[in-house]
């Protein structure tokens, strides 16, 4: 969506219009100060940079030819390369943005600043410098700005605000401050003998005047800032400080690292580099107490260091409350350790899965399909339970939970209780289990009981408009049709019956093998009606 932003800054208008151009870019803004034409954007990564510990972030300022009216002719027919003055506007846009990036941030940031017009007495460099910040706050990269810049001059006693070209000639003053809302936090300048307390207040005049352009700032990214995206955490940690100290003492890391040959300190370094990788690289199984829950993960406490367990990495499952684990013993194995991003990381769940895996090779080496088991519910979902049958989980369906109709599965069983069923069916390592026992099944005498003719009682157990579904017991249903419930006509089975209503009809259609019966009241008052008639 384009939208378009003004304010008055030092007596020119500045127009930042968002959504225009560069769409596909984290954030864009296309700055407009007087007749000067800047498009600044930032991008990032996905993804942070690997065996990095800096934050990888470039500022290019890039002039164009055109912008000034010029088309490079002669030998050369393309833009150059960058001049002094683009490498140190650069520098400039970097050094106040750079510190206002999380100190964990690792992914790689490009904010790109391409002059498309020049006015002489609107500077490019101020408009770009703002226009890195406005791009950056509306984007969804995590920055703690926004921030502004504003460059004074000093003629004839008096201070100017962004002066022109001309004014900047004769100016005794080049004074360039960049702020955020709390305080100012870069200064650069240069001067002719201006007097120190003048200087001062030049520089509180220039962050009087920022404060002005952050809040012009802050409704631009009121309307169009987008929410700030999450990243993986790049922080040193302080217990990997721990575990190197625990693997070499403070002494012995001084007398390698501060030796003035070079090819000797190499030597050393290369030497504990060694000792640490082989410490780290045996997966030996460890089991150490829980010092601290994080909010995203375990920190485990191993002989005074400690070592990371992501929340992943706890279990096999989803744990919801990693709190359970305060004080507890686990047992892991090291499964990553990294001296550029000086990281020790813990995994519980590949032990977890290795033991599951063997108690369920053992297992499925024993049992056979028609077994009867028992074992405890472990989950209930909508679908069915999930058994715990001593190491592997077994299925049970919601349509294998009884021979009737089974609503939901959680008002039958509940986490903990314990189910005695048979196995159905083996499938790899997947187990099916039941608790419709053959023997039990109430089709097995249905033909004889429900024979076409017989006068059978049972519930309505749901209707449609079709008729209505009659349990006869448990496992058996039959249709009533809705014109078999009376002689006259019936719209709909609810105008007559009721969920629960206790009914006797006749068999009039029995299909053992499709297990369907069919129940005609109207066919029972018919014999009912032919009785009296006869007794009369």
């Amino acid at each position: 969506m384009f939208k378009s932003f003004s304010m008055d800054l030092a007596g020119r208008k500045l127009t930042v219009e968002i959504g225009r151009v560069a769409a596909q870019a984290n954030g864009a803004a296309f700055m407009h100060y007087g007749d000067t034409v800047v498009l600044s954007t930032a991008t990032a990564s996905a993804k942070p940079r690997e065996g990095i510990d800096f934050f990888p972030l470039s500022v290019e300022y890039e002039e164009k030819f055109y912008s000034v009216g010029k088309i490079p002719g002669g030998f050369n027919k393309r833009e150059g390369k960058a001049s002094e003055n683009a490498i140190l506007t650069s520098r400039v846009i970097d050094r106040p943005m750079r510190p206002l990036f999380p100190k964990d941030y690792r992914n790689d940031v490009t904010l790109d600043n391409v002059v498309m017009s020049v006015d002489p007495d609107c500077s490019p460099e101020l408009t770009a410098m703002l226009g890195s910040a406005i791009a950056t706050s509306i984007s969804d990269i995590p920055f703690d700005g926004p921030c502004a810049t504003t460059q004074v001059g000093l003629i004839d006693g008096e201070f100017v605000i962004n002066p022109t070209s001309a004014q900047r000639q004769v100016s005794e003053m080049a004074l360039t401050v960049a702020s955020t809302r709390e305080k100012v936090i870069m200064i650069e300048a240069g001067a002719k003998e201006v007097p120190e307390q003048k200087m001062i207040e030049a520089i509180f005049k220039a962050h009087e005047v920022n404060q002005e352009i952050i809040r012009f700032i802050d409704t631009i990214v009121a309307e169009c800032g987008k929410e700030k995206h999450t990243y993986e955490s790049c922080a040193v940690p302080e217990e990997l400080f721990a575990a190197i100290k625990e693997i070499v003492p403070s002494e012995e890391m001084e007398t390698a690292v501060f030796t003035d040959d070079k090819q000797t300190r190499e030597a050393n370094i290369a030497a504990i580099t060694e000792r640490l990788e082989e410490a780290f690289e045996n997966h030996e199984v460890l089991t150490a107490k829980v010092a601290q829950v994080l909010d995203g993960g375990l920190s485990v406490l191993v002989d005074e260091a400690r070592v990371f367990i992501p929340a992943s990495l706890v279990s096999d499952t989803y744990v919801k409350d990693l709190s359970v684990y305060k004080d507890k013993e686990v047992s892991f194995v090291i499964t990553e350790y990294n001296p550029k991003r000086r990281r020790i990381i813990g995994d519980c769940k590949q032990l977890i899965v290795a033991q599951k895996e063997a108690a369920q090779k053992e297992l499925l080496e024993k049992i056979h399909e028609g077994d009867t088991i028992e074992g405890t519910v472990k989950n209930v979902t909508d679908f069915g339970a999930f058994i715990d049958l001593g190491g592997v989980d077994g299925l049970l369906h919601i349509s294998e939970m009884s021979w009737g109709r089974t609503e939901n599965p959680k008002k039958v069983y509940k986490v903990g209780d314990s189910v005695k069923c048979f196995i159905k069916e083996i499938n790899g390592n997947k187990i099916a289990l039941s608790v419709k026992y053959p023997d039990s099944n109430p089709w097995n005498d249905a033909a004889t009981k429900y024979a076409v003719g017989n006068v059978v009682k049972g519930k309505v157990a749901r209707m449609t408009d079709f008729g209505a579904f009659v349990q006869l017991e448990e496992g058996v249903d039959a249709l009533l049709h809705v014109s078999q419930i009376a002689k006259e006509h019936i719209e709909k089975p609810s105008d007559v019956l009721s969920i629960g209503q206790e009914i006797e009809a006749k068999v009039v259609d029995m299909n053992e093998a499709e297990k369907k019966i069919s129940l005609s009241m109207k066919a029972l008052a018919s014999d009912n009606a032919q009785e009296e008639s006869t007794e009369e």
